[in-house]
């Protein structure tokens, strides 16, 4: 999933698909296990059977920011999207990450300006910019920025 995920949206992870394509299933396993450890957690959706979608994230480690989780990816198969994937996913991030730790306050997410689809997903769900970085990414002739988005717990209607 990871991998599809890199090659057709590659704005959408940190990693680039040429250096995670050799990584083994083993590499993976000590590498999700390594990530659980620090407080982060995959939700995935699937349908029939097949995984259409992931949403990665983190509740902030340090004491003064664990009242902060960041949403930091979240994809869905070309084929599947507009089918609802997108916000079920977000949803049960979300309610995964507040039954983990109610004192929850802010959902925090980063998304690239590119990735108009993920911005208006996100707004719906009641997500608003907070900031912006000018050209964060310039990758070949693409040029990107950065999109800080927040939800507030206390506005959540789930």
């Amino acid at each position: 999933m990871r991998l599809e995920a890199l090659k057709s949206d590659p704005q959408a992870f940190s990693d680039h698909f040429d250096v995670v394509k050799g990584m083994s299933d083993e590499d993976w396993c000590v590498n999700m296990k390594r990530q659980s450890q620090n407080g982060s957690s995959l939700i995935f959706a699937e349908e029939n059977g097949v995984l259409v979608g992931m949403s990665g994230g983190r509740q902030y480690q340090f004491p003064d920011f664990s009242h902060n989780y960041s949403l930091q990816s979240l994809f869905v198969s070309p084929h599947q999207r507009r089918r609802g994937f997108g916000k079920r996913l977000l949803r049960a991030h979300i309610e995964f990450a507040l039954k983990k730790n109610p004192g929850i306050a802010n959902f925090l997410c980063e998304i690239y300006s590119s990735q108009v689809e993920s911005i208006n997903l996100h707004i719906d769900f009641g997500f608003i910019v907070v900031g912006r970085i000018v050209e964060f990414r310039k990758a070949k002739s693409q040029k990107s920025d950065l999109i800080y988005m927040q939800l507030r717990s206390k506005t959540l209607k789930l």
